[in-house]
């Protein structure tokens, strides 16, 4: 019979290659629990949905929590919530995601920016008043403060 030629790992490469499949394990496990809640929550919201529909003559279309996401994220876009607070609350890696995707503005929303800019009394024609504006802004800070 002939012998291996293969060096046995030491203790330290036994402890690393532990560690590593231990760490693979659990990033598996806490996905499968995402997935496992995720579709918990998708049938709460079916049952939901059909004992209000059987309930009421107006029915509800079908709501996912996934709508729900979509939902979220364009109601607080239209509520001033900066771009980057909003990419990290929805945890998104990408700022195109949060902003293309799950983000729904319409034509009036945009009228309503553009009347908001139209109306906001700014004056920035000459230095001084530009200097006296941001005056105004360190005193009302301060005061905040």
């Amino acid at each position: 019979m002939a012998e291996s030629t293969t060096k046995a790992p030491s203790i330290e490469e036994l402890t690393d290659k532990i560690n590593e499949l231990t760490s693979r394990n659990d990033a598996i496990l806490k996905w499968v629990q995402v997935v496992r809640d995720a579709l918990h929550w998708e049938h709460y919201f079916n049952n939901i949905l059909k004992k209000y529909n059987s309930t009421y003559k107006v029915q509800l279309p079908k709501i996912t929590p996934h709508v729900c996401r979509h939902t979220y994220c364009t109601k607080m876009a239209k509520k001033r919530v900066s771009p980057k607070a909003l990419q990290y609350l929805m945890g998104h890696s990408e700022i195109g995601v949060t902003l293309d995707v799950y983000t729904t503005l319409t034509d009036v929303d945009v009228e309503e920016e553009l009347k908001e800019i139209e109306a906001r009394d700014v004056n920035v024609e000459t230095d001084d008043d530009y200097k006296s504006d941001i005056i105004k802004f360190d005193d009302r800070r301060r005061k905040v403060d």
